[in-house]
């Protein structure tokens, strides 16, 4: 009796894939949970860092939550817009291209879009100055 060459084939393939199927799931798995563990907190970091920039009102503890975090979890673009921000904050005086930079890295990060213009974001900021001087008259 002799056993054809295709049936032969099929059950080491059979064999093999029942073999190295479960070791590259495994691997996948592996992967893919690290890589949320990365990306997981990356919404609440982002949101915080927002706030600040336009609220300021986050006490000494939570801006150094916010420092650690961003440098753990945050992209490397971010973090560098974040600078850019920052620094021309610090000099009292938002940049709007570099504000505009940081929300598209952010909003990139999360998987969204980010066809805003200049214009938009100079009209968010100017209802933020708005808003913080209507409630420092109250």
């Amino acid at each position: 009796m002799e056993i054809d060459g295709r049936i032969i084939a099929a059950i080491l393939g059979a064999i093999i894939g029942s073999i190295i199927g479960p070791v590259i799931k495994n691997y996948l798995d592996r992967w893919t949970a690290k890589r949320n563990a990365k990306t997981e907190l990356r919404p609440e970091v982002y949101e915080t860092l927002v706030k600040y920039l336009f609220a300021e009102d986050l006490t000494n503890e939570d801006l150094e939550d916010l420092k650690i975090k961003l440098l753990v979890y945050g992209k490397d673009e971010v973090i560098k817009d974040f600078v850019k921000v920052l620094e021309n904050k610090s000099e009292g005086k938002i940049s709007i291209a570099h504000f505009r930079s940081l929300m598209i890295e952010i909003r990139s990060n999360l998987g969204m879009s980010s066809n805003f213009q200049e214009k938009e974001i100079e009209s968010i900021l100017r209802l933020n100055q708005h808003i913080a001087t209507k409630n420092k008259n109250l």
